[in-house]
């Protein structure tokens, strides 16, 4: 490849220069072991994925048609388009699909998470069906044929969704309300982004790798207030558009030297940002006082642009930028992809924890109760880091999950009998427990007490989801602090 008079970015490109054999090779190699490492999912298994989303699109269609007026004969179409990682072809093995419904104007959000949902609770094939309408992206959650899928809803203010129709048609968002737009915003983006990357092949193949890693440093995860799939997507793809004649290994060594480097909160931009006035709020500092506390401002291309790391704490901010610095001291130092890569050492890092432990006595409300707290934790973090004596109140993007009804489903994981503070762990007929940790850094002047008070954010953070609407009297939420030693004999407990 080589781009003579490129027009990809908001800057041009840093250099032209092409990559030596040397990088290319590596950049083979680089590819090799995310294989080998076991990211890539199998062909039986990509197909399946096929034709789940096929079946899915053919009930979603009946759907549709369904809810229109009887006397009517003609078709009212719906469509399902997937978006995130798969779209973008870099998903690794056994992740979520990332999917759209988008309906006519005759069927509203209240049809769908109510009669759609209950069509899909009578398909055999669906399992751990669950939703979560009040999310600031409504959602339901599902496995169908065992495939785990995140499905959104959208309504267009059109009367019929034909098959070639385009999501990145902007006077589609006329007259649709907030949440579908958010909705919408996941396929545009991530249609959008691959005509503004040089080389959609390299940029795979980097954006794979910056994946894999970020799992592996424990730094990826929206929800917990890290990079998510888009933002670190928007991120490979500004520093393709800098370097648009190099190869995926040399884009993954500038992305580490770029962003090791980055001003934030300078937004990363990959188009200009355009405002149509349709009466959306486009992401403007200027304009709206809560986006100048974006700490990691990562801009979404599609109209309206919006920013996708919104969650970024202070100590979450922390953990990023310096996980960035590290891989580029690494990379510029001659290390090895495997140095990069090596697992967090987060619990052995930190000396004391916070444990949240929720409970649920039915299953099907765990879902919704796990849901629902995972999307809290960033607010517990940022009620501690404002303590005094604690710099850092940092979320291990995971939780830890004991099914006591059903072990052998694969979202679980066994438990040895004891647990970190020696009390047994409860073994009822069924029900669903999980452990949330957030590692605290603590920052004690000589003349200050050693004994630092956590009661008040806890009983805060208590009070508030204690409160939430949905919860029922199955559900339940402890808070707990732990030492590190503790900590790591309760993990010791948990065979994946």
């Amino acid at each position: 490849m080589n781009i003579q008079n490129p027009k990809y970015g908001i800057t041009g490109p840093a250099t032209l220069n092409e990559s030596t054999a040397d990088s290319i090779e590596l950049s083979r190699k680089m590819d090799s072991f995310l294989r080998d490492s076991d990211f890539f999912e199998s062909e039986d298994a990509a197909q399946t994925r096929e034709r789940v989303l096929g079946k899915l699109d053919f009930l979603v269609k009946s759907f549709v048609q369904k809810m229109a007026s009887e006397d009517e004969a003609r078709s009212y179409g719906g469509k399902i388009f997937t978006f995130g990682s798969y779209r973008l072809g870099v998903h690794d093995k056994g992740a979520d699909i990332d999917a759209l419904c988008v309906v006519p104007r005759h069927v509203s959000r209240k049809d769908f998470f109510s009669i759609f949902y209950e069509e899909l609770s009578k398909d055999k094939n669906i399992s751990e069906l669950s939703k979560i309408e009040e999310a600031h992206v409504p959602i339901i959650k599902m496995k169908f044929h065992d495939i785990p899928i995140d499905l959104l809803f959208a309504r267009l203010n059109i009367p019929v969704i034909k098959e070639h129709i385009s999501l990145l048609n902007d006077s589609l968002l006329k007259s649709v309300d907030k949440k579908c737009i958010l909705s919408l915003n996941g396929s545009r983006v991530t249609d959008l982004m691959l005509t503004l990357v040089p080389n959609t092949e390299v940029f795979h193949s980097a954006l794979r790798a910056i994946k894999f890693w970020a799992k592996r440093r424990q730094i990826y995860g929206n929800t917990y207030g890290y990079f998510g799939g888009v933002a670190f997507s928007i991120c490979v793809a500004r520093v393709c558009q800098m370097y648009p004649n190099m190869c995926s290994y040399d884009i993954l060594c500038r992305f580490f030297e770029v962003f090791a480097a980055w001003k934030w909160p300078e937004p990363v931009l990959i188009t200009p940002i355009i405002d149509h006035s349709f009466n959306l709020p486009v992401w403007d500092p200027k304009t709206y006082p809560a986006d100048k506390y974006h700490k990691m401002p990562v801009i979404t291309p599609a109209y309206p642009s919006m920013c996708a790391t919104y969650n970024v704490t202070q100590s979450t901010f922390g953990m990023i930028v310096s996980e960035f610095k590290r891989g580029n001291e690494i990379l510029k130092n001659g290390g090895s992809l495997k140095d990069l890569l090596e697992y967090s050492d987060f619990f052995r890092r930190f000396k004391i924890f916070i444990e949240v432990h929720i409970k649920s006595e039915e299953s099907e409300e765990y879902k919704m109760w796990e849901g629902y707290i995972e999307s809290k934790i960033r607010i517990l973090c940022t009620k501690l880091e404002n303590l005094d004596n604690i710099s850092a109140a940092i979320p291990f993007p995971k939780a830890f999950r004991i099914d006591c009804g059903s072990s052998s489903e694969e979202s679980s994981v066994s438990v040895n009998e004891t647990s970190a503070d020696g009390h047994l762990l409860e073994k009822s007929k069924k029900g669903t427990a999980c452990w949330f940790f957030i590692a605290c850094e603590i920052s004690l002047s000589k003349s200050a007490n050693k004994r630092i008070y956590i009661d008040q954010p806890i009983k805060d953070f208590l009070d508030f989801t204690n409160s939430w609407d949905l919860k029922t009297k199955g559900m339940s939420i402890e808070i707990n602090s732990r030492k590190k030693k503790d900590v790591q004999t309760f993990l010791r407990g948990f065979q994946t």
